[in-house]
């Protein structure tokens, strides 16, 4: 026999099990939508349309972009204010965001690619380690 009430806490439990975290309260940025979001595997970018960076999560490297290396950022912080005081070029946005396990790569409607977090493995293709880089 079907028991919709079954189904649904069995849907539940699944969700708790793969650590899926229901959002009570959607956040949304300032005066503009996402358009496209990356994570990894402990930090997440949201782009808006217009070229807008936030991000949130662990940020031990430095992965979030916003200048500091804080352990985490529970948060949904803005990075472009960090983009536009160091390295993008005026006018030029982002249009894509990508992240690994404790970095994240952005690149610009210009072509640039722009760089954040931990550099180890040559990942910010840097020699050393540095909190965002352009190449």
């Amino acid at each position: 026999e079907h028991n919709p009430y079954n189904q649904q806490h069995h849907q539940q439990l699944q969700q708790q099990q793969a650590g899926v975290v229901q959002i009570a309260v959607p956040w949304r940025p300032p005066e503009t939508k996402i358009a496209t979001i990356a994570a990894g595997p402990g930090h997440v970018l949201a782009l808006s349309g217009c070229g807008g960076v936030w991000g949130w999560g662990s940020n031990e490297c430095g992965q979030l972009g916003l200048g500091h290396n804080n352990s985490w950022q529970s948060t949904p912080a803005n990075s472009t204010q960090v983009l536009d005081g160091a390295w993008k070029a005026a006018g030029d946005v982002i249009v894509s965001a990508a992240c690994g396990d404790s970095h994240s790569a952005l690149l610009a409607g210009s072509g640039a690619v722009y760089t954040a977090g931990c550099n180890k493995q040559g990942q910010c293709a840097q020699g050393i380690m540095l909190q965002m880089v352009r190449y």
